[in-house]
């Protein structure tokens, strides 16, 4: 099963002037308690990365089209073709910066 939720997550630039510890941190999302994160300043370089949870106000919904799937054999080398939808929807009334990312398959 695939977690169809979307994470949020901040990318910090001169991240050393806080002069941060190696740490599991508390993260509050818009007034709230959202979860905890780690933050490992030793391994990274120019930007500190840090995930930041589930962000429930983006929705995605990723789904297979019933009429696209097809099976070949080439020797005996099975191929399998698959087609994917994804469908996004922003519930923020401000415009989001968003990075996909979907599972890339490995023969």
């Amino acid at each position: 099963m695939l977690n169809e939720n979307v994470f949020l997550t901040v990318e910090i630039k001169n991240w050393e002037q806080y002069n941060l510890l190696p740490a599991e941190a508390n993260v509050y999302l818009e007034g709230s308690y959202s979860g905890k994160t780690n933050i490992n300043p030793q391994s990274t370089n120019e930007k500190l990365t840090i995930s930041l949870g589930v962000d429930p106000n983006v929705a995605v919904k990723r789904t297979q089209p019933k009429d696209y799937k097809k099976n070949a054999f080439i020797g005996s080398n099975k191929i399998i073709s698959k087609q994917y939808e994804i469908q996004l929807k922003n519930n923020k009334s401000s415009a989001i910066d968003l990075v996909l990312y979907d599972r890339i398959p490995i023969s």
